[in-house]
């Protein structure tokens, strides 16, 4: 048997099991830990990590560190024979998840959500003075606001998801007909209202909520933007997903974000769920959306961290 055989006889004895088939499945969808997947599949973690090991000796998952938590996520394969590995995550893709494992997957949704929302509550007056330690809108904003403006096709009307203290919501207002903003959080959507009001930004609806709160717009939209937002949410794959389908065909979503750092007070601090992303990450979530990449910049801060302003299209 050669090399190549051998590697895909071990990988295809790693999927031949119900409950690792379930796991690849689940880890399409969303980064998760590993207390959080024996929650959802309803196994014990010593099961799980055995499943999780011959997995990731496949190329089949990979982990990353977010301080002192490892969470895990479906790999790129890039073992022998892709395209027959391609066609069994394609045919898991289409499948229909159990309504237990859907159950499951959504309460884990809604402790991190409750988690993240705790924390802008607590913290919503203090928030720009803890993000500034990170970085200050002023240090990536007209980068950003140029690549949307110039890489865009249409100026009816934008939304905004997590607008946070409302800075983006200026660069939206004075550059669209109609803009649209939605927060979870009852406080810091009062702050983006007062900033509003403050700037005379009249053509912005803010709306407390999330993003299914958008799905009921009677129209699709230009432009969709997460202003270093996504790392505060529960699951960003999937809410790049929801942006996606509010877009007009060649409308444009910009993603303002930390690359991935170590620095794991800003769990604390800044109320961080994760600590930035690779951009290729972003990348795959976004092509799996039906995006394609634009551009991409880069702007280095102190302290370490770099943000990275990523730009798509809907095709």
């Amino acid at each position: 048997m050669t090399a190549q055989n051998d590697a895909l006889t071990q990988c295809l004895k790693a999927t031949a099991d119900p409950v690792r088939l379930h796991l690849l499945h689940i880890l399409g969808r969303n980064s998760y830990g590993a207390l959080e997947l024996s929650y959802i599949l309803g196994v014990k973690q010593n099961s799980l990590s055995h499943h999780l090991k011959l997995l990731s000796a496949v190329g089949l998952i990979e982990s990353r560190r977010e301080g002192n938590s490892l969470y895990y996520r479906r790999a790129v394969y890039e073992g022998p024979y892709p395209t027959l590995v391609t066609a069994l995550i394609n045919t898991l893709d289409s499948q229909v998840l159990t309504s237990q494992h859907e159950e499951n997957m959504r309460m884990v949704q809604q402790e991190r959500v409750l988690q993240s929302q705790e924390f802008f509550d607590k913290h919503a007056m203090d928030f720009k003075q803890q993000q500034e330690l990170i970085a200050s809108f002023d240090s990536y904003a007209e980068v950003a606001a140029a690549l949307l403006l110039n890489k865009g096709q249409g100026h009816q009307h934008a939304v905004e998801i997590g607008p946070g203290t409302g800075e983006f919501l200026e660069v939206l207002s004075r550059n669209f007909d109609q803009v649209t903003a939605v927060d979870v959080s009852r406080d810091m959507l009062e702050q983006a209202k007062v900033h509003c009001q403050t700037h005379n930004l009249n053509n912005v609806t803010l709306i407390h909520g999330d993003q299914s709160q958008l799905q009921g717009l009677n129209q699709t939209v230009d432009a969709a933007v997460f202003n270093m937002v996504l790392h505060h949410v529960a699951l960003p794959a999937q809410e790049l997903a929801a942006a996606a389908n509010l877009l007009k065909p060649k409308g444009v979503l910009l993603v303002t974000d930390l690359c991935r750092h170590d620095q794991d007070w800003a769990r604390n601090s800044c109320g961080d769920l994760w600590l930035g992303f690779d951009p290729k990450e972003l990348q795959q979530w976004a092509a799996q959306s039906g995006l394609e990449p634009i551009q991409t910049t880069y702007v280095g801060l102190r302290n370490g961290f770099q943000i990275q302003c990523q730009i798509f299209s809907k095709l």
